[in-house]
């Protein structure tokens, strides 16, 4: 699979690709979830959020969104040789349960489809009730709980 480059996505919840601006804010939202829920266990620091954020530019097989502006939520896809892409989201706590997530993540499924990509997964604890059913909202099949993570996975 090539390294490719996504187009934007038009409308109200446009991505763009992330900046190191964007780091401060995205290490806050994902300090307000719950640290169980999260595939570490821990918050990190903000120098190690920083450090990883540097990194993830950089990396050829990582993608790094946010949309809004103000930025409201950061998306990441972490490809695989196998035309194959992981999937996260966070979301600013403050647009949280209002349908921004569903929209997001049907923009990244779109993003994926036109890179060809041919499947989308994710990795959520079971405890994540939001993120479960927005990723079964979304169409993705789910298995598991396995060590207490459900998986998730979409064919497009």
């Amino acid at each position: 699979m090539t390294v490719f480059d996504f187009k934007k996505v038009g409308g109200q919840h446009a991505l763009r690709l992330a900046k190191i601006a964007d780091a401060a804010a995205i290490w806050d939202w994902r300090n307000a979830i719950p640290s169980e829920h999260l595939i570490t266990n821990r918050h990190p620091s903000i120098q190690e959020h920083l450090s990883w954020f540097e990194h993830a530019l950089l990396d050829p097989k990582r993608r790094l969104y946010v949309s809004g502006t103000p930025p409201i939520a950061h998306l990441r896809l972490d490809l695989s040789d196998a035309n194959t892409a992981v999937v996260s989201i966070v979301l600013d706590p403050s647009v949280r349960g209002q349908g921004v997530g569903q929209r997001l993540l049907a923009s990244m499924t779109d993003l994926g489809r036109d890179a060809g990509i041919n499947v989308l997964t994710a990795q959520v604890y079971f405890e994540n009730a939001a993120s479960v059913a927005l990723f079964s909202k979304a169409g993705y099949t789910q298995s598991g709980p396995t060590d207490g993570l459900c998986n998730f996975k979409l064919e497009l």
